[in-house]
């Protein structure tokens, strides 16, 4: 499997023993095989010179070339400063035996192989070697480039020529460098654009084998027999080296130079079955270690695309519609440079809908964009309400690599009434112990919401998820003086009135208002009125008991008044005049109303469970759900002393400066940085996988079209740009891999 090199150019091998002699023992040597490309080499032995520490050698070693210059100019210059030796070989054996008397003639020091056409980065060794000795069993370790195979940046397997938004080399490294997590990422072979031998493993596998001269596969070759013995190889995922490419064999026609190609490829797939099976599964895991350097290599010279779902917003203001667009404002306008943030929308909604939005962002997509998409579109995207359908995850999986959502409460989890059957409901608590289980990362809104989940049998690993309370000091949903209500409103001008703000669902609570208003009425001759506002639901609402309520009340009931879903100008005019508002709910994430409320000096009573006792925390008056009559007593003391009702608002508004839509924001963006650390998450599977996909012949016609244009149009670039012979082995590892 190896070959002799002393035997074979005895002067050569003289001469860099005789020079290694003046370097300490203990460095590598950093071999540069040379055959013509003048000014490549040049170029690289400037770069070598400029960033490598002066104690160590550098090697350029001359495979006879024929262009006189590069003899005239590297033999020169390596007498100037001795910081690297020029030897030139009596004969030209090509790529395998340049190597194989480099490796021979160093030892017993470690060897660096770096192509003639690489530039390297300044404290670039110092890298490579750490990544090669991060294990005992490591035997070779590859540095990332923009054109190495499956070590490409940024776009993974495409190699290029140069370099994205014409950065440096030394930029595009910084870049890396700063955004890399030193996972060192096993790969099947190393790459041979710059590479890190170790001696262990050069002493017990060989050199390479000359079966493979001279040149391509010779490393895969190694790498393989490496592996039979225990060794491993990796990337060094936080060095990035600039390669031309394709400058080795640039003498060789195109014809000759593929023959070389299929015949070295045919030998790896003999004696190495597994080989091309296994690069392929490298290629496309988005689980592996590989998968995240290379996404976190590629980010650092893109940047991060993250998308917010914004399908639940449809001109209807509600609590979830108020946090989604006011979470994307902020997130617009605290996102770091470089990071491409986009809105999700469903497809009829119209951009108005978006309060200006689509001006912040980068991009605004519709969901019929994303039906077919062949990869993801972005690298996160995040939803920050609850998933209620196999469409919505669906979804998520699709347009991203990782996908996070924020799980605002569990009412639909835990209650029945708030699903249409038994059976939808037993599919909403299955699809929610699926996306816990499969989300890159869950977020709450609050502690309690976060120790509720657990307490249902919700887990999420630690390090996946985090709490980060929403804002109140909202821009696009501040509620206005509404000089100008709907006839309705206006109606109430002059008439002292307690508001109830919200969708009449169960948890609410609004029949307890109409006891409470009683209550008011017939002991303290209160004679104002309640007004309801907010939509009505036909699940898990509380419509029949409000009418039962309604019904006790007697004559009483006339001075309650339901308005339904109201728009943002009738809400701001609401809260403006009402005397009061009340907020009976049992159970909240967290609580927009008390908040708004208290923003335009309305005072404000509210129930202290579950996330509210939290978030609204200080000296307050609270209503006792429990008793409607001691409840009475404290909202009577906010409707007939102003000092106390003015302290409710100060107090509700002084811990309302805990709660800024930058902080939520800043919180959003450090989570989405530490999900982004962290591997893609396995999915679990859906049991209900057929409604995924529309059925019918007409769908399964336009996905068999797209897959096919999708093949087509690869097929068609690589008979354009590589020839037909490369198209037809594409063809032969397609089939082989779809049938075995």
């Amino acid at each position: 499997m190896t070959s002799s090199p002393q035997s074979e150019d005895k002067p050569a091998n003289t001469a860099i023993q005789a020079w290694l002699k003046t370097y300490p023992p203990h460095q590598p040597v950093v071999v540069i095989p040379v055959f013509n490309a003048c000014n490549d080499a040049l170029r690289c032995v400037n770069s070598l010179i400029a960033s490598t520490p002066a104690d160590v050698p550098i090697l350029v070693l001359d495979d006879a070339s024929t262009d006189e210059c590069v003899q005239s100019s590297l033999e020169p210059l390596s007498r100037q400063g001795g910081r690297f030796a020029y030897v030139r070989k009596a004969a030209n054996s090509g790529f395998v035996g340049t190597v194989n008397l480099a490796f021979g003639a160093c030892e017993p020091r470690d060897v660096v192989v770096v192509n003639s056409d690489v530039v390297v980065p300044a404290r670039w060794l110092g890298r490579l070697r750490d990544a090669a000795y991060a294990r005992t069993t490591i035997a070779t370790a590859t540095s990332l480039t923009n054109s190495g195979g499956i070590l490409s940046v940024p776009h993974r397997n495409l190699p290029l020529p140069e370099l994205e938004n014409g950065m440096t080399v030394e930029q595009a490294d910084e870049r890396i460098r700063a955004m890399s997590l030193r996972l060192r990422p096993p790969v099947p072979t190393a790459i041979g654009h710059c590479t890190y031998f170790k001696r262990p493993a050069l002493n017990l596998v060989g050199y390479f084998d000359e079966a493979f001269a001279p040149g391509y596969d010779e490393e895969v070759d190694f790498c393989q027999r490496a592996n039979a013995l225990g060794f491993i190889h990796v990337a060094a995922d936080d060095l990035f080296v600039y390669h031309k490419g394709s400058q080795s064999f640039g003498q060789w026609n195109a014809g000759p130079l593929q023959r070389v190609k299929d015949r070295h490829e045919q030998e790896i797939a003999n004696r190495y079955p597994w080989y091309h099976r296994w690069v392929r599964e490298a290629e496309s895991d988005p689980h592996s270690p590989l998968a995240l350097a290379l996404e976190r290599a590629r980010a650092a010279l893109l940047g991060y695309r993250i998308a917010v779902d914004a399908t639940c917003v449809n001109g209807v203001t509600t609590g979830t519609q108020v946090l989604t667009l006011e979470l994307i404002r902020a997130l617009a306008e605290t996102r770091e440079p470089g990071t491409h943030l986009s809105i999700i929308i469903n497809d009829i909604v119209p951009m108005s809908a978006l309060h200006g939005l689509d001006r912040q962002v980068d991009e605004v997509t519709r969901q019929a964009d994303l039906r077919y998409i062949a990869e993801p579109r972005f690298d996160l995207v995040h939803r920050p309400y609850q998933v209620t359908s196999d469409a919505d995850l669906a979804l998520l999986r699709r347009v991203a690599r990782r996908f996070v959502v924020t799980h605002l409460d569990n009412i639909s989890f835990v209650d029945a009434a708030y699903h249409a059957t038994t059976e939808g409901w037993e599919g909403y608590r299955h699809l929610t112990r699926r996306v816990f289980n499969s989300a890159d990362g869950i977020m709450f809104i609050s502690r309690d919401a976060a120790l509720d989940a657990t307490h249902l049998g919700l887990h999420v690993p630690a390090e996946r998820s985090c709490t980060a309370y929403v804002g109140v000091d909202h821009t696009l949903h501040v509620p206005d003086r509404g000089d100008h209500p709907a006839p309705g409103v206006q109606n109430l001008s002059g008439r002292p009135y307690i508001l109830v703000m919200g969708t009449n669902f169960k948890h609410k609570n609004r029949p307890y208002a109409v006891r409470l208003f009683r209550e008011l009425a017939h002991t303290y001759d209160w004679p104002g009125l309640l007004v309801f506002a907010g939509p009505s639901v036909v699940c898990g609402g509380s419509g029949a008991e409000e009418a039962a309520e309604l019904v006790r009340s007697g004559a009483l009931s006339s001075r309650v008044l339901v308005l339904g879903a109201v728009d943002e100008n009738d809400k701001g005019w609401l809260l403006q005049h009402a005397a009061l508002v009340l907020y009976p709910t049992n159970y909240e994430g967290f609580g927009f109303v008390p908040f708004e409320a208290a923003a335009v000096g309305t005072p404000v009573i509210s129930s202290s469970g579950t996330a509210l006792g939290e978030v609204l925390t200080g000296d307050l008056l609270y209503l006792d759900l429990a008793d409607v009559h001691a409840a009475a007593e404290d909202v009577w003391k906010l409707l007939s002393d102003p000092a106390v009702a003015a302290s409710q608002v100060r107090a509700i508004r002084s811990r309302a400066e805990a709660f800024t839509w930058r902080r939520t924001a800043e919180a959003t963006w450090a989570f989405y940085k530490s999900i982004l650390a962290l591997p893609v998450r396995f999915q679990v599977a859906s049991r209900t996988t057929s409604r995924l996909r529309p059925a019918g012949p007409q769908y399964a016609l336009e996905y068999s079209a797209h897959t096919w244009l999708k093949r087509l149009t690869k097929g068609t670039r690589i008979l354009v740009h590589e020839g037909g012979r490369p198209l037809v082995n594409e063809i032969k590892q397609y089939f082989q891999w779809r049938f075995g």
